[in-house]
């Protein structure tokens, strides 16, 4: 079994473990500049290589994968524009995950932090907590910008205590 952990967003990223918890790999979610108007989005071409990607080397490796991505919903404080262009995000990647025909568990933030005891506390609190539980690995979480990897690798982490669910999709 190997689990697939999802940070959903523009600047998101997966991580791929096994369920001995080792960190296979981590990908930042490919984006690229609106064909119309300001900003970016999730290039959907992109991210089904890199799912197509994930289930190759799992199947390589004679496993099957379970996917665990973060539930998110647009803040009250989010203008309507970026609200919808998360949803985007999120919608794209979910997709990318249904057309693989992965089964796939949604969780809140507030479930996978608590696991982590990282309820209230900012992202280099993810990043450091990566780094320590894969030391072999610190170069992928160094950066600030490597925040939403650390937080993919997490979120794969809580899910392997899920492994073996019903798929929600």
């Amino acid at each position: 079994m190997m689990i697939l952990g999802i940070d959903p967003g523009m600047t998101g990223a997966l991580a791929l473990l096994t369920q001995d918890g080792e960190l296979v790999r981590v990908w930042d979610i490919p984006s690229q500049p609106k064909a119309k108007g300001k900003g970016n989005e999730v290039n959907g071409y992109l991210l089904a290589d890199i799912f197509t990607d994930i289930v190759g080397v799992a199947k390589e490796h004679g496993h099957k994968i379970e996917v665990i991505m973060e539930q998110v919903g647009p803040q009250p404080r989010d203008s309507r524009p970026a609200a919808f262009k998360f949803g985007d995000s999120f919608g794209v990647i979910r997709m990318g995950v249904c057309c693989h025909y992965l089964p796939l568990r949604l969780v809140t933030p507030g479930v996978w932090k608590k696991y982590h005891s990282l309820l209230k506390k900012d992202k280099t609190a993810s990043r450091m907590l990566a780094i320590s539980k894969w030391p072999d690995q610190r170069d992928q979480f160094i950066r600030v910008k490597d925040a939403d990897r650390a937080e993919a690798a997490l979120i794969g982490d809580f899910g392997r205590q899920l492994a073996g669910w019903k798929q929600d999709v």
